[in-house]
């Protein structure tokens, strides 16, 4: 099934001020990435350059106060100039969960005229306010807000019942 792009925006992670949780390489991520979602999956995001075609969903983003020394910019890639973020920067922290509900931590770097831009972005069209990982005693995770939501959709007739049975199954790693 071919999905449809919803919503894209550019980052840069700052792996170089702050290290991400696991690590970029353990992500399969780059430090330049797009992150979008899909229409036919609104709650989760992905980057562009995932080799490993992860979903995430974004539970919280928030500015980072304790700025490394380099708080007046910041060297995207190469450090050519067209790759340099300039005064000052401003950096964002992500806490998201990827599909097997563990969490991944990563702070995002932008010029700061940027800055209200990109945060305002990413809080109004891809954090998932409410969503909430609930423990059941086999230490096994429930995405409560996303089962939720697929359910909505079979309510509304636009999946059928065989697509929420199949979803519901992935979701709960059945």
């Amino acid at each position: 099934m071919k999905e449809h792009i919803d919503k894209k925006i550019g980052v840069y992670i700052a792996f170089r001020a702050y290290k991400p949780r696991p690590s970029l390489d353990e992500l399969g991520l780059e430090e330049t990435e797009e992150l979008y979602n899909t229409k036919e999956d609104p709650v989760h995001v992905r980057f562009s350059n995932d080799v490993t075609n992860e979903k995430y969903v974004i539970v919280s983003i928030e500015e980072k106060d304790d700025y490394p020394d380099s708080k007046m910019q910041y060297t995207v890639g190469d450090g050519t100039l067209n790759r340099i973020l300039l005064p000052a920067v401003k950096y964002y922290v992500l806490q998201m969960y990827n599909s097997e509900n563990k969490k991944v931590r990563l702070t995002i770097v932008c010029e700061y005229s940027k800055g209200n831009h990109i945060f305002s972005y990413i809080r109004n069209n891809f954090l998932q306010k409410g969503y909430k990982i609930h423990k059941l005693n086999n230490n096994t995770t429930i995405p409560v807000k996303a089962l939720k939501q697929l359910k909505g959709l079979l309510d509304e007739g636009i999946i059928t019942q065989e697509d929420f049975d199949a979803k519901k199954k992935q979701l709960l790693g059945l």
